[in-house]
C-alpha cells in the first residue's frame, strides 16, 4: 500500500446573500403556497453573517469540514488546531494507515504556509507537496470540489448559519463513490501544467 493523498482548501459562504433566490415558508395567512417565489418590497440588504468552510479530503471523501464563523478568518493557530483535528479523524477514518505515510496538498495561503503550520506538520512527519506558485485555482478543491458544492447551493437562501453547515456538511458526505478520486487525477494534470 501506498502513502495517502490528502488536500485542503478554504471558502466562505454569506448568509443572505443579495444573489441568492428568495425561498417562501408555507404560511398559511399570507395566501402564497410554500412553492411560489415573490418579490420582495424592501431592498436586499448583505448580511456581515458568513463562515468559513475548511474542507480536508482525500480520493475517497471528505474527513473533516471545519467552520469559522463571523468575521473571523482562518489563521496560522486556528488552523494548527484544524489540523490537529484532522489527525484524529484520520486515526479513526485510516485506522492503521497512517503508519504508511501521508502526502500533503496545502495550498499557498498565509496561515496554511506559516512557521507554526510547518512545524505541526513536521511533527505528524507528513510529506508535503508543494502547491504550484502563483496558481490559486489550480488547488482540488478550487476546480473540483467547491464549484460543484456552489452550483448545488446556488439560490438556496438558509435561515442560519447551522442550515448553511448542515447543507455543505450532507452535500459532501452523500457524493456517489468515485465522486473524489476524480479531484486529484485532475489536480495532477493541472499541476503539471502549471509548472510545466
Amino acid at each position: 500500500m501506498r502513502p495517502r493523498f490528502l488536500t485542503v482548501s478554504s471558502r466562505e459562504m454569506k448568509r443572505g446573500s443579495s444573489n441568492m433566490t428568495p425561498r417562501v415558508r408555507s404560511n398559511p395567512s399570507s395566501g402564497y403556497r410554500g412553492d411560489q417565489q415573490v418579490q420582495s418590497s424592501s431592498k436586499a440588504e448583505r448580511s456581515a453573517r458568513k463562515v468559513m468552510a475548511t474542507t480536508l479530503w482525500d480520493s475517497d471523501g471528505v474527513i473533516l469540514t471545519d467552520f469559522l464563523e463571523g468575521e473571523r478568518t482562518v489563521t496560522a493557530s486556528s488552523y494548527k488546531a484544524v489540523l490537529r483535528k484532522l489527525k484524529t479523524a484520520l486515526a479513526r477514518k485510516w485506522r492503521g494507515k497512517l503508519l504508511l505515510g501521508v502526502f500533503f496538498h496545502n495550498d499557498n495561503a498565509v496561515a496554511h504556509s506559516s512557521r507554526t503550520v510547518r512545524n505541526v506538520l513536521r511533527e505528524f512527519r507528513w510529506e508535503v507537496i508543494s502547491h504550484p506558485r502563483y496558481s490559486p485555482g489550480v488547488a482540488p478543491s478550487d476546480f473540483f470540489l467547491f464549484p460543484k458544492l456552489k452550483e448545488h447551493l446556488k439560490g438556496t437562501l438558509f435561515e442560519s448559519m447551522d442550515d448553511a453547515k448542515c447543507a455543505v456538511s450532507t452535500w459532501c458526505n452523500t457524493q456517489p463513490s468515485g465522486f473524489y478520486k476524480e479531484g486529484p487525477r485532475r489536480w495532477r494534470r493541472s499541476a503539471e501544467v502549471a509548472t510545466g
